[in-house]
């Protein structure tokens, strides 16, 4: 549509990409003074939620589970 379009953009979605990841380092940071099994369990759990949210967009993309 225009450049300018195009930039905001950009910089939208590189500034919340990066910030997603500072927030994301800053959690994991404080996660180590917290017991080892607890940050195991988390670990685990966001493990398992990423799995199966990229096993939603797989099922999606070849048309076995709808929108």
């Amino acid at each position: 549509q225009s450049v300018l379009m195009g930039l905001a953009f950009l910089l939208a979605f590189y500034g919340t990409f990066i910030g997603i990841l500072c927030a994301y380092i800053l959690v994991f940071d404080r996660l180590r003074r917290i017991d080892e099994r607890v940050t195991r369990g988390i670990f685990l759990g966001t493990l398992l939620v990423m799995v199966l949210f990229g096993l939603r967009l797989i099922g999606q993309g070849i048309g076995v589970i709808s929108g």
